[in-house]
C-alpha cells in the first residue's frame, strides 16, 4: 500500500465515519438504533432495542467504534476488488477535504459550527473580521489546490 493509497483510505474511513455518527442525512438510519437528545445541560443517547439492534446502536453512537468497523470494510474491499474500493474512497477522500476545509473555514471565520438546541451557536464580534477572512481566503485557496491536485493524480496517475 503507498502512503497515497493509506492516505486516501484514511480521509475515506474519516468521511464515511463522521457521515455515520453526526451527519443529519444519516439521523433518520440512525434513529432506529439511537435516540439522541438533550435535557438543558447535556446530549442524551438512548439506545434502542437489543441484541443486535442495541449493538449497532453501540457501534454508530461512538465515532472511535464506527471508525474501527469502517477501517476494517475498506480494508475488505481493498482487498478484495481494489479498484472500486480505491474509487468509492476517492469520493469519500474528496469529500473529506471539503468537509474539513469547511470546518476550518468556519472556525477561522467565527461563523457557527452547528445548531445548538436553542438556534444556532453564535461568535461575539471581536474585530478581527479582516483577520478572518484572509485567513478564509488562505484556506479556501489551499483546499481548492488540494482538490485540484487529487483530481489530476486520479486522472493522469492513477
Amino acid at each position: 500500500m503507498t502512503p497515497f493509497t493509506f492516505l486516501l483510505l484514511a480521509l475515506a474511513v474519516y468521511r464515511l465515519t463522521h457521515f455515520i455518527v453526526f451527519d443529519k442525512l444519516f439521523e433518520r438510519v440512525r434513529s432506529q438504533f439511537v435516540k439522541r437528545g438533550f435535557d438543558g445541560q447535556n446530549i442524551t443517547f438512548t439506545l434502542q432495542g437489543t441484541g443486535i439492534r442495541r449493538f449497532i446502536g453501540q457501534i454508530i453512537n461512538c465515532y472511535w467504534c464506527a471508525g474501527i468497523w469502517v477501517s476494517a470494510l475498506f480494508i475488505v474491499g481493498y482487498l478484495t476488488a481494489p479498484t472500486v474500493a480505491f474509487y468509492i474512497a476517492a469520493v469519500l477522500a474528496l469529500a473529506a477535504v471539503q468537509s474539513i476545509g469547511e470546518t476550518l473555514i468556519l472556525k477561522a471565520s467565527g461563523m457557527p459550527l452547528e445548531m445548538t438546541p436553542t438556534g444556532p451557536a453564535t461568535h461575539e464580534e471581536d474585530g478581527l473580521g479582516v483577520a478572518r477572512g484572509f485567513v478564509n481566503a488562505v484556506i479556501i485557496t489551499v483546499g481548492i489546490a488540494v482538490i485540484i491536485a487529487g483530481c489530476w493524480y486520479l486522472i493522469h496517475v492513477r
